[in-house]
C-alpha cells in the first residue's frame, strides 16, 4: 500500500495539543492551564469543542466564484469539475491549467483529518453527562449527551466522505495517536476499506450505540412541506443531522 506521509504533518503539526485551545476560542492565559481532562468537566468547553467539529462542513450556498481565494470549503469544487458553467477569463485561467496534487490550490486534507480527530478526543472524553440539572448553564443531560456524542459520529463519516470523494481511498485512522509520538504513519486504505469504514460509521446510527438518537427530521409540525410553515421545523437544530442525512 501506499504510505500517505502528510497524515503526519497533521497529526504531529497541525493538531498539537496547545492548537485544539486555539480552536476553542479561549485566551491565550487560560488555555495554558488547562487540559483535556478540564475541558470536558466543563459545559462551556465541551460545547465549543463540539461546535468546532462543525467548522468545516462545506458551504454549499457559494458558487466558487473567488476560486483563488475562497479555500476549499466555499463550494470552488462546483466550478473545478464543471457542475457550473461560468466564462469569467480568470475562472476560465484556472480551469485550463492542468492541476496535479502537488499544485492544486485548495485541499480538504489537512482540516478534515483535524476535525476526525477532533471528533474521535470527543467521543473518547465527553461523559454520559456533565454538572448539576439545578445549573442550567453548567447542565448537559444524558439525552442531550447522546445527541452530540451521535452528531459527531456523524459528522465523521461525512468527513471521511469528503476525502473519498476528492482523493479516493484515504488512510483510516483507528484511534487518537499520540502527537508527540514521531513516528506516526498510516498506509493508504483500499476503496473497500475506507467505504467500509463510513459504513460502519453511519450503522452506528441506523442499529448501533445511537440508533434511535437521532430525530427523523427537523420537522416537528404537521402542515404540508409545501406550505412553507417555519414553525412546523425545528430551526434551532437546522444544522444539525438527523436520519435523514444519515440515509442520504
Amino acid at each position: 500500500k501506499k504510505s500517505i506521509k502528510k497524515t503526519v504533518l497533521f497529526l504531529t503539526g497541525i493538531i498539537s495539543f496547545s492548537s485544539c485551545f486555539d480552536l476553542l476560542d479561549v485566551s491565550k492565559e487560560l488555555s495554558k492551564n488547562l487540559d483535556k481532562k478540564e475541558v470536558f468537566s466543563k459545559a462551556s468547553y465541551l460545547k465549543e469543542w463540539y461546535g468546532d467539529i462543525y467548522s468545516r462542513l462545506p458551504d454549499y450556498s457559494e458558487t466558487g466564484m473567488n476560486v483563488r481565494s475562497d479555500g476549499a470549503f466555499k463550494n470552488i469544487w462546483a466550478i473545478f469539475s464543471g457542475e457550473l458553467a461560468c466564462s469569467q477569463p480568470y475562472i476560465l485561467k484556472f480551469f485550463q491549467n492542468t492541476y496535479t496534487p502537488s499544485n492544486m490550490p485548495s485541499h480538504l486534507w489537512w482540516n478534515d483529518y483535524k476535525e476526525i480527530r477532533q471528533s474521535m478526543i470527543f467521543l473518547q472524553m465527553a461523559p454520559s453527562s456533565l454538572g448539576d440539572s439545578g445549573d442550567q448553564s453548567g447542565y448537559i443531560s444524558k439525552e442531550e449527551m447522546d445527541r452530540m456524542k451521535a452528531d459527531v459520529v456523524y459528522l465523521m463519516a461525512y468527513y471521511y466522505f469528503q476525502l473519498f470523494e476528492l482523493y479516493g481511498p484515504v488512510p483510516v485512522i483507528p484511534s487518537v495517536a499520540n502527537p508527540d509520538d514521531k513516528n506516526i504513519d498510516y498506509s493508504r486504505a483500499s476503496v473497500d476499506e475506507t467505504v467500509n469504514h463510513i459504513d460502519s460509521l453511519l450503522d452506528e446510527l441506523i442499529d448501533g450505540k445511537y440508533k434511535g438518537v437521532l430525530p427523523n427530521s427537523i420537522k416537528t409540525g404537521t402542515d404540508e412541506d409545501y406550505t412553507h410553515n417555519s414553525s412546523d421545523y425545528d430551526l434551532t437544530n437546522i444544522l444539525r443531522p438527523t436520519m435523514a442525512a444519515v440515509y442520504a
